[in-house]
């Protein structure tokens, strides 16, 4: 994006075969708070610790509750930091997709989305945590690092041949709209070059965000 800061952070993780025996592969994405000094750090920190804490948890708790267990602390942690002032009321979006067989399952506060592409039917998978109201559209009311308690919505899909699952930050979706989005991704080029197209499109389009999507 144009910012000078990126406070974008996406990670992908495929995972060994006994690890996506246990809980399956991950895709996350976290967009920092603009004008936090730690927002970046809020949002690596979130996608690394997810990645870095989901494959220690029980076999037998299921995606969501290992996601939650992972995140909370971090949760609490940063909002226990968001008091200091090297990183003042930092705080994150962040939304993750852990496949585990042949189900996809959706973790998500903020405003970034999670988007599944099916037969030429694009559908929002999220719901945006962030003021109705034009000029409050960008304050959230929910993100990792808020509220001292985390709460993560959970939508689970069954997966079908030829599904394509996005992530992608509010740079992205504010400025392309669903058709515009699924036009891109109904092109079927390869998931990396299409999820550069989408940044490329919302940039040309005059996006002033960081602009971060994960194509699956």
């Amino acid at each position: 994006g144009k910012r000078a800061d990126n406070q974008d952070f996406v990670g992908v993780y495929t995972a060994t075969e006994t690890e996506r025996a246990r809980h399956g592969m991950i895709a996350a994405l976290a967009d920092g708070v603009g004008g936090a000094k730690g927002g970046r750090i809020a949002a690596e920190l979130a996608v690394r610790s997810l990645i870095d804490g989901l494959y220690d948890q029980p076999d037998t708790i299921g995606p969501a509750a290992a996601v939650a267990r992972v995140m909370g602390p971090y949760n609490r942690w940063l909002h226990s930091a968001g008091k200091s002032d090297a990183l003042a009321h930092a705080a994150t979006t962040f939304t993750a997709l852990v496949l585990k067989g042949r189900r996809a399952h959706a973790l998500h506060v903020g405003d970034s989305r999670a988007w599944l592409f099916r037969d030429g039917r694009l559908t929002q998978l999220t719901e945006d945590h962030c003021h109705a109201h034009p000029d409050q559209r960008h304050i959230l009311y929910r993100a990792i690092g808020i509220d001292e308690r985390l709460r993560l919505d959970h939508h689970e899909i069954g997966l079908d041949l030829h599904d394509r699952l996005l992530l992608t930050s509010d740079g992205v979706h504010e400025t392309l709209d669903a058709k515009r989005i699924a036009a891109i991704l109904g092109t079927r080029h390869s998931a990396e070059a299409d999820a550069q197209a989408l940044v490329e499109a919302a940039l040309q389009a005059g996006s002033q965000d960081n602009a971060s999507a994960i194509v699956i």
